[in-house]
């Protein structure tokens, strides 16, 4: 396995496609199926590519099985000074439990701990998974809840936290 960041166009459409096929798994339950089956492969392309954010990918045999962004707060209103954001990571559904996601993981707490001093990240609550991935790696839920809207439904995020200082 090999982790870089993504290295051209088709990879960046590639790379959004994972985010799609990711939501479509691990948000069935949680989100609209109508919402998640009119995701397209291309919707993450232009979020991908915005000033401050950056992305890892994760490619086995040739082909990108998942993705990790991170950078500068979207919304630094919603952490600490000092914060980096954890934006995404997904890993596709048949390359779960290979430790891929920890190899992502680690890598952008690196990158991060080169520019902050802690990191902050948003799980949609009810993704059981995530917190649990999240908590084994040393992040902690810090209580706070951000409400929002996702095709249409009322959603919660948990916000959580982790010091990057060694």
């Amino acid at each position: 396995m090999q982790i870089r960041p993504i290295i051209n166009q088709q990879e960046l459409g590639q790379t959004s496609a994972i985010f799609q096929r990711t939501w479509q798994a691990a948000y069935r339950e949680l989100l609209p199926a109508a919402g998640l089956q009119a995701l397209q492969p291309g919707d993450w392309e232009a979020g991908l590519v915005q000033p401050g954010r950056h992305n890892l990918v994760a490619q086995v045999d040739g082909q990108l099985v998942g993705v990790v962004s991170y950078g500068s707060p979207r919304n630094p209103q919603r952490f600490w000074p000092d914060t980096g954001e954890l934006m995404a990571l997904y890993v596709l559904p048949e390359y779960e439990g290979r430790g891929i996601g920890a190899r992502l993981l680690a890598q952008a707490e690196a990158a991060l701990a080169m520019q902050f001093s802690r990191a902050g990240l948003l799980v949609l609550e009810g993704n059981s998974a995530a917190c649990s991935f999240y908590q084994r790696h040393g992040w902690r839920a810090t209580g706070e809840m951000i409400n929002q809207v996702i095709f249409g439904r009322p959603v919660r995020l948990l916000q959580y936290e982790k010091s990057l200082k060694k």
